[in-house]
């Protein structure tokens, strides 16, 4: 940690993670997976690539649900999980492209003024920043990484089970004519890697940009701490002058960060109050389809008829990933929680019965502001926390007993 203190004191290297952060707001992102709007016409073309194939996608399983021949129970539940992920991604998509002057303001506060702050930076405040754009680096990559190859194990579950042959496709759904030749069996598996590949990549879009964004949050929540610590702290500039008058100067100085503290716990609930407006109704979009998605896979490996492999692989290619995601979202939403609490914890850990009446009435006012818990809301209905995770779990093993109910 020293070591990397120390670096962070040249300038190159400063303005060298600088340059590295701009690229991480979640801006491209959101625009290739297909769910911002920023009237340019490559967004035009990924929200109609990625609606199209989702579309698609919907009729080609839940149609074969309902009225394709000789597929038994287990795979008919299979095919309505595979539809409500699919409904549940094209649903998601429409608050966020409403969203799209907000997606593109939040993009923007975190190139301009995140990079850009109004206060000078203190070593700890530099390594939070350094932290959070290098996390939100390796995170991106090892959620694409976990995703696209849970996306490929489930891909060849049908060829490991029930062998290659021109009848046997990596998604058995719906199709207007039959497959009987190898030049319509490789056009429909072109297109079932194409849709397969596009539901993956805006769920990882959707997990990114919310994770950066939120990580942004946590960031600024801890900036503010930091800096409502470090004001007193035995940093006040040594003058030349006698132990009276460097007291009212520290008082002074003490009173301008804390005035400071204010004005960037305004700006840190305008952000949060954006954060909130984006993402309200695509969470609750999601809360919703939650439990449908994992009761459904879970009457499959629950189910008598399955083999031991079978359930196996349902569990780790279906089961794991949905409630890895449910899990990623609800574990960032208790974050910006937990952060911004800590800017109460530091603004009364502080001294503050020492200083005169002006900064103690500033921080009253910061600590009866901050007593108001900001919590990661979907619809205003259902919170994203760690709380709000065993509640959608909770929901989901209701679903199935009732789906359990009806099967015994």
């Amino acid at each position: 940690m020293y070591n990397f203190l120390k670096k962070m004191k040249q300038p190159q290297g400063r303005m060298q993670g600088k340059k590295k952060s701009v690229k991480y707001t979640g801006y491209w992102v959101s625009k290739w997976s297909g769910f911002l709007y920023d009237k340019s016409w490559t967004s035009v073309f990924h929200i109609t690539r990625a609606l199209s194939l989702l579309i698609f996608a919907i009729f080609h399983t839940l149609l074969a649900a309902k009225f394709k021949e000789n597929i038994d129970i287990l795979e008919k539940m299979l095919l309505v999980n595979f539809g409500i992920l699919y409904i549940n991604s094209a649903l998601m998509v429409f608050p966020l492209l409403h969203n799209s002057k907000n997606m593109i303001s939040f993009c923007s506060v975190i190139r301009m003024e995140f990079n850009k702050p109004i206060i000078n930076l203190s070593l700890k405040q530099l390594a939070v920043t350094e932290y959070t754009r290098r996390y939100v680096r390796q995170f991106s990559r090892k959620v694409a990484c976990i995703l696209y190859s849970s996306l490929l194990y489930n891909f060849m579950r049908r060829f490991i089970f029930e062998g290659f042959s021109i009848k046997v496709l990596p998604i058995n759904g719906w199709l207007p004519f039959e497959i009987n030749t190898w030049l319509r069996y490789s056009a429909v598996f072109i297109l079932q890697t194409f849709v397969s590949i596009n539901v993956i990549t805006v769920h990882i879009g959707f997990l990114i940009v919310f994770v950066t964004h939120s990580k942004f949050l946590c960031e600024q929540s801890e900036i503010l701490s930091l800096h409502l610590q470090e004001s007193f702290e035995n940093n006040f500039p040594t003058v030349s002058i006698g132990l009276y008058e460097r007291n009212v100067e520290r008082a002074k100085y003490i009173n301008s960060r804390i005035k400071t503290s204010v004005q960037l716990h305004i700006n840190l609930l305008k952000y949060y109050n954006l954060f909130q407006e984006t993402y309200s109704m695509f969470l609750f979009i999601f809360a919703l389809s939650t439990g449908a998605m994992i009761c459904t896979v879970v009457y499959v490996i629950t189910d008598p008829t399955s083999t031991l492999v079978q359930s196996i692989t349902c569990f780790g290619t279906l089961f794991l990933p949905e409630v890895f995601i449910i899990g990623i979202y609800c574990w960032f939403g208790q974050e910006v929680t937990n952060k911004y609490e800590c800017i109460q914890n530091a603004a009364y850990s502080t001294p503050w019965y020492t200083q005169p009446v002006s900064t103690q009435r500033l921080l009253l006012n910061l600590l009866t502001i901050c007593q108001r818990e900001r919590i990661v809301m979907a619809g205003g209905l259902q919170q994203f926390s760690l709380l709000g995770f065993s509640e959608l779990l909770q929901a989901s093993f209701s679903y199935f007993n009732v789906l359990n109910a009806m099967r015994q």
